[in-house]
């Protein structure tokens, strides 16, 4: 499988936990594990891989409060519903970015 091929299904993955009725920020972090393996670095495409790192910095901002939170634990259970809402909707972006290249 191509790279391109990897970040397309990781990012499929990734809409499809969106989708959930769960909480927004549930639904975020569960994203954001199906995701966990990607590399901004390869991508292909830069600028993607650029706007892929921006969010993950986004998600990832706040240092754990306690000893195995982790900080996308820690950054998402903190988001407003609107910022959670903006990260889901560049995911869906990169997602459908992804999709027209292929």
């Amino acid at each position: 499988m191509s790279i391109e091929g990897y970040h397309r299904e990781k990012f499929g993955n990734a809409v499809s936990c969106l989708v959930s009725s769960s909480d927004i920020r549930t639904r975020l972090l569960n994203a954001f594990i199906a995701m966990i393996t990607v590399n901004s670095a390869d991508f292909t495409d830069t600028e993607l891989g650029a706007r892929y790192r921006d969010v993950f910095e986004r998600a990832t901002a706040r240092p754990e409060t306690y000893k195995g939170e982790g900080t996308l634990q820690a950054t998402i259970g903190k988001m407003t519903d609107e910022e959670a809402e903006k990260i889901a909707d560049e995911i869906l972006s990169i997602h459908n970015e992804l999709l027209r290249k292929a």
